[in-house]
């Protein structure tokens, strides 16, 4: 199905990759996967990333896992395997290392909801003018969460005709998202509802809290929490009306709960009214620790000197190969696994692995991008339009920038190919 010179592209292998190959060789990780650091183990799994990472890269089968898998962008599965397994201890209450007492948002159980035969499913109207506010007996609240420069705020502005006449901020830690940030803004305005003796209307701009506050089988347990909030104020004959407001049209209560939420983020010093940390952030944690961990193998490695010349972390790569479509040439130039005289050697394919320039420096990729005088020409325009010296130190720093990399690129892939040619190489 795939080769280096033909076959599915690499975006689809790569598809097939993350959501077949991955998601089969993961199942119930949390039960085994702790041989994971087992050498017997992650050969088999490395077997399987490079098989895949050469299809998707469009790479020579000689090529390492850590080329490969570095210009596939995608992870090794010993690493993927490890990231399932720590997250699947702090689903069961492991606690995480960077956030000594604090504990995850988990769902509540199924069986802690009401009878199906009672859930009911609570509809919200839209409001999108200021014409569109009740001012009847009925207060209206206001709420919004924020997140400002990495800091989350919560507020409730509470108003009764035109005026405001009450309101309440917080905050929330700073691994909390902005949607548990509207979640707890709509469960202090339910509280605060509750000591009112007056009707309301809640107010949010957050469509997403809304509807899972309004969802019957719920399981965010900020939101089933507000269910019966409701439904206690609905008892004591203060029926809540939810509404979804559209954010920043002008609407006075929305922009003072907006103001509001984010003058707590920022200046708020009280301890967090929320100290949850959702799973995004362990995710997000856990990966961040798993590139720590590829980067150093792809610092350390016997192999891969080639990808390093070209790229000096994993991140750079990543960002880089996503605006390259690969193929077969691309690889060459990035692994110098190629029609180049000194890989030809190595396979008794050449009878010297000498550049025909000078007959004593071995054609390699390094070679002809830098040194060998028959590209000289080449190399001089090169320089011009980047107006950089190739130099192996620069070849990163050409490949990094937008503006540059489009002229490394026309320049190297010519006189690679033309340099393969010469040797007879039909791989291109």
């Amino acid at each position: 199905m795939a080769k280096a010179q033909w076959g599915l592209n690499p975006d689809i292998l790569r598809t097939i990759f993350y959501t077949v190959v991955e998601p089969t060789i993961l199942y119930a990780a949390g039960a085994w996967g702790s041989i994971a650091a087992r050498v017997y183990a992650k050969k088999r799994l490395d077997s399987v990333t490079r098989a895949f990472a050469i299809k998707i890269s469009k790479a020579h089968r000689t090529v390492s896992l850590i080329s490969s898998a570095t210009m596939a962008r995608i992870l090794p599965l010993d690493l993927r395997l490890s990231e399932q397994l720590e997250l699947y201890e702090i689903k069961r209450g492991k606690p995480m290392s960077q956030l000594p007492g604090r504990e995850l948002q988990i769902r509540v159980h199924p069986s802690t909801l009401p009878h199906p035969a009672r859930r009911r499913r609570w509809e919200f109207s839209w409001v999108t003018e200021a014409e569109q506010i009740e001012t009847s007996e009925a207060w209206n609240y206001y709420t919004d969460g924020s997140k400002i420069e990495g800091k989350v705020g919560a507020a409730v502005s509470v108003w009764e005709g035109d005026e405001e006449i009450q309101h309440a901020s917080f905050r929330l830690e700073n691994y909390c998202t902005v949607f548990q940030a509207e979640m707890m803004a709509l469960h202090k305005a339910t509280d605060m509802v509750l000591k009112s003796n007056r009707t309301a209307t809640i107010h949010s701009d957050s469509r997403a809290a809304l509807q899972a506050v309004s969802n019957p089988n719920t399981l965010n347990p900020i939101a089933v929490e507000i269910r019966g909030k409701i439904e206690a104020a609905k008892e004591k004959g203060r029926p809540v009306q939810l509404k979804w407001i559209k954010a920043h049209v002008g609407l006075a209560g929305n922009e003072r709960a907006d103001e509001l939420a984010k003058q707590a983020a920022l200046h708020n010093k009280r301890a967090p009214a929320y100290d949850k940390f959702p799973i995004s952030y362990a995710k997000k944690t856990i990966r961040a620790l798993t590139i720590e961990k590829w980067q150093n193998r792809y610092e350390t490695a016997e192999q891969g000197a080639g990808t390093r010349l070209f790229f000096d972390s994993v991140r750079t790569s990543n960002k880089v190969m996503g605006k390259i479509v690969s193929s077969n040439i691309i690889a060459q130039m990035l692994t110098g696994h190629g029609g180049f005289k000194q890989y030809l050697h190595r396979f008794k394919l050449a009878n010297d692995p000498f550049c025909p320039c000078d007959g004593s420096s071995e054609e390699t990729v390094t070679h002809i991008l830098i040194e060998c005088t028959r590209f000289e020409n080449e190399r001089w325009q090169c320089e011009m339009n980047t107006d950089t010296r190739l130099t192996q130190r620069s070849l990163k720093q050409l490949m990094a920038d937008d503006k540059t990399r489009g002229h490394l690129l026309k320049f190297s892939l010519k006189v690679l190919k033309a340099a393969a040619r010469a040797n007879g190489s039909t791989a291109l």
